[in-house]
């Protein structure tokens, strides 16, 4: 039986026990709970990792992670170190990659301090600092402010902020599932949600040197949206 029949088969079945190989994704070291959990420079888990490995089941497949700061993330999944990268958009990476049907919805959001200043529109951010991850592109920002805002680097948008929290910067931009987080764990800080830059619907980016099908992983993730099973990871992670 061709392959992808014996995975058509498979995806009426929460897991699947088929030909054994394993699955790699490619984990960005720079994002942050709910998303990922790193405790010592391990990665531990998190919303992304879940659903990824819920993927690899889908599939027949063993889940492995591979962490990778954001700037090696394209030539490693162009160059087949890697079989897909989770949570991403073709803005974000450069490279001829198969992309998958949506996976998240989520948005490029301009988080703001308690104490910090109202603003109405992006473009007020002239000349203030601003948090903004390293080699984390951001679109909106670049369209409309180019280089008239003071950027202030993070490794990480964990790094961004706890930088924003300490009061180093009266904005840091992030995205709404990890401001969320941030806001439900710290509510005496009185983060919000001060402006949307985007909302967005993010995928998966399929390696050309992967021996998946992009039709393979659609139907993979169909399969986890139609039983509910994508919707409940959200949920066990406060979305």
């Amino acid at each position: 039986m061709p392959r992808l029949r014996v995975l058509l088969a498979c995806l009426l079945l929460p897991t699947c026990a088929w030909p054994q190989g394993e699955l790699r994704f490619i984990t960005a070291t720079n994002h942050a709970p709910p998303l990922v959990l790193f405790e010592a420079g391990e990665l531990k888990g998190g919303l992304l990792v879940e659903t990824e490995d819920a993927l690899a089941r889908r599939l027949g497949l063993q889940a492995r992670h591979i962490p990778l700061p954001s700037l090696r993330v394209a030539p490693a999944l162009r160059n087949g170190h890697a079989d897909l990268l989770c949570h991403s958009r073709p803005q974000w990476v450069d490279g001829e990659f198969r992309w998958s049907r949506p996976l998240f919805d989520n948005a490029e959001v301009l988080a703001a301090r308690g104490d910090a200043p109202a603003l109405h529109q992006l473009t007020e951010l002239r000349g203030k600092p601003v948090g903004i991850v390293r080699g984390y592109r951001y679109p909106a920002v670049e369209r409309q402010l180019g280089d008239e805002v003071l950027r202030l680097e993070a490794n990480d948008m964990r790094a961004n902020l706890d930088k924003l929290l300490a009061g180093r910067m009266p904005y840091a931009f992030t995205d709404r599932i990890t401001l969320r987080e941030w806001q439900r764990r710290h509510p005496a800080a009185g983060l919000r949600e001060e402006l949307v830059l985007e909302n967005y619907r993010s995928a998966c980016a399929l390696s050309p040197q992967s021996f998946l099908s992009l039709q393979e992983v659609d139907a993979a993730l169909e399969a986890m949206q139609r039983s509910g099973e994508l919707r409940a990871i959200l949920r066990r992670h406060g979305q």
